[in-house]
């Protein structure tokens, strides 16, 4: 009996190495027992591509120039999105060294990017690197979702960054970008990223380059560290809007650390967007430390968009404020445009600076445990820019503070140990 099914099994291999039996073609699948004739039916759509950087040549060996094969990688990522496939670049532990600007995403390309973690796969740009790592441009809803219905395979929705980290060169003579979102982006996904030591923005969202509308939408980040990063006029992280249309609106950010900035850590702002301001942000886990401009700014005299709005910080901890410059500024270059509905819970537990400066905003909250700095506490501007409802709350310690409120807001400022608080010349 064994003899005979081994002949059986050889004879049906047989055929079809010699080719008598119907094969399954590549995208098919042959229909069961029963099923009649020969026949096929599609298989499912193919899962995520990843594409490993090594297959084109990377070395995580700190000095080999890998600037080729992550173009190779992006490249490849931008032919199988044009074929309708997604695709996912890995990065895998190792430090990689990049000498100059690649390709980037396609436009509609919601390129993804993963690695092993901040401190496993790492990226190390070169002091003579010039421009932005990566970036990407129109990865939004209606590049092709439907009024009724999304699409099946093409979804050009959600960048996402996994697991990697970006180390630059601060005495670098150029400007050099992390993670740069253009145009219109929704969607998005970034956790567990760290850039260090980059002469240049680490994180920006909102801004112009094929478009005459740029913002960023229901997107999601978790665990980013951005350290000793930016440069004196530029931001280490920064949101923004611009055009005519939707804003940057729908964001929520969970433990966020910006360490030892150079110039400003987090810049909020709406730089042009004249019909919706940049809002309905949240953050839940804020870490803003050693900057030398403000920590955390809200607004822009500069702006010329609608007023920022919305914007929740809850467990927000500002460190060492550089003489000069304060934790916390709200700006605007009017009443009009002050931010509004903006609350901020925590504490500032040291500085050669300011606490907290309000030079225009209406209708705020802001909850402090613990205001240390070195130079004024809090400091409110002239009611030409700052409007009614500035609650202040400081758990009892309100009367330790120093303060430097203009007389013309002193009825606009609100807390819990007294109808309104100033300096104590001026102040009830």
């Amino acid at each position: 009996m064994k003899r005979i099914l081994l002949m059986l099994a050889f004879s049906v291999g047989g055929a079809i190495a010699q080719g008598t039996a119907t094969p399954v073609q590549p995208g098919t699948a042959a229909r069961g027992v029963g099923g009649g004739a020969a026949a096929s039916r599609p298989l499912p759509d193919p899962v995520p591509e990843r594409i490993n950087v090594k297959e084109f040549g990377a070395v995580g060996d700190a000095t080999t120039d890998n600037t080729s094969a992550f173009d190779a990688a992006v490249s490849r990522a931008n032919a199988l999105r044009a074929a309708g496939t997604r695709a996912c670049i890995y990065i895998p532990s190792g430090n990689f060294k990049i000498h100059a600007a690649f390709t980037q995403f396609a436009p509609g390309n919601p390129g993804c990017i993963v690695g092993e973690g901040p401190h496993q796969s790492k990226i190390i740009l070169d002091a003579g690197f010039s421009g932005t790592l990566f970036s990407w441009t129109e990865a939004w809803y209606q590049s092709n979702y439907g009024p009724d219905t999304g699409p099946s395979t093409d979804d050009r929705v959600g960048p996402s960054v996994r697991g990697i980290g970006v180390q630059g060169d601060k005495r670098s003579p150029h400007i050099q970008n992390a993670f740069v979102f253009y145009d219109r982006n929704d969607g998005v996904v970034m956790e567990d990223v760290a850039v260090y030591f980059l002469h240049g923005r680490a994180w920006h969202a909102g801004v112009t380059r094929t478009m005459p509308l740029a913002f960023m939408r229901e997107s999601e980040f978790r665990n980013l560290t951005f350290w000793q990063s930016g440069t004196e006029s530029l931001p280490v992280m920064e949101i923004d809007s611009s055009g005519t249309g939707d804003s940057s609106n729908q964001l929520v950010f969970y433990n966020v650390n910006i360490l030892r900035s150079v110039g400003k850590g987090l810049f909020l702002h709406n730089s042009a967007n004249t019909s919706k301001g940049t809002g309905n942000i949240r953050f839940f886990g804020l870490r803003t430390e050693s900057g030398g401009d403000d920590l955390f700014t809200i607004g822009s005299e500069s702006d010329r968009g609608k007023a920022v709005n919305n914007i929740s910080v809850y467990g927000f901890i500002g460190n060492a404020s550089a003489k000069g410059f304060h934790a916390i500024r709200i700006t605007a270059p009017n009443k009009s445009l002050a931010p509004y509905n903006i609350l901020i819970d925590g504490t500032i537990t040291s500085g050669a600076g300011g606490g907290i400066n309000i030079d225009a905003a209406r209708s705020i909250q802001i909850s402090m445990r613990q205001i240390s700095t070195q130079q004024t506490h809090v400091t409110v501007g002239p009611s030409t820019k700052v409007g009614n409802n500035i609650n202040f709350n400081a758990h009892g310690n309100e009367r330790n503070l120093t303060y430097r409120i203009d007389p013309s807001s002193l009825k606009n400022f609100l807390t819990p140990a007294a109808p309104r608080v100033g300096d104590p010349s001026v102040a009830n």
